[in-house]
């Protein structure tokens, strides 16, 4: 860095902090991981259908749900902010979207909360699949009210259902 630093006078300073300044947009574009510093160990869910917003902001794939602290005080998960990001650390979770194209997501962002029984164990994880639902179809998923769906290539539920209960998975978050 002192090279850089001493290097041609002003415009090594001028490299120097442009180079600080791409490394660091860099790490937070392509690197979550570096703002999640802690890991957990927890049961993950699925769920499907639904409402179009959750208590921080429009519920769409990639998001996930976890416990309400009202409802759920010893979790200390359930007070992480609206907005904060974990990943799985334990393999990718795959999403098909309304076109029946299938993605691997290993990256979630909290806007949504449930289990208001607290059943499920702390930090628990509750990822959001989707509401789309084949032509024919019932707009609604067990254990979820108020559905609003749309038409597509591939039944969310469906997905939901088969990617059950997945205990002992492993996650970074947030400290």
């Amino acid at each position: 860095m002192e090279r850089i630093l001493t290097h041609r006078g002003k415009h090594g300073l001028k490299r120097a902090t442009w180079i600080i300044l791409a490394v660091a947009i860099m790490g937070f574009v392509y690197g979550q991981e570096i703002l999640l510093a802690a890991t957990y160990t927890s049961t993950w869910t699925a769920y499907a259908m639904g409402n179009l917003y959750g208590g921080g902001g429009f519920i769409e794939q990639g998001v996930f749900a976890n416990h309400y602290p009202p409802r759920c005080p010893g979790d200390p998960s359930s007070y992480w902010p609206f907005g904060t990001y974990i990943q799985n650390l334990d393999y990718y979770v795959v999403l098909v979207d309304q076109y029946g194209g299938a993605y691997w997501a290993d990256t979630f962002e909290l806007r949504d909360v449930g289990d208001f029984s607290c059943i499920m164990p702390n930090y628990w994880v509750d990822v959001y699949f989707g509401r789309y639902r084949l032509p024919g179809d019932p707009c609604s998923c067990p254990g979820v009210s108020g559905s609003i769906c749309d038409i597509g290539e591939d039944n969310s539920c469906t997905d939901a259902i088969y990617f059950g209960s997945n205990p002992n998975t492993s996650y970074s978050g947030p400290d």
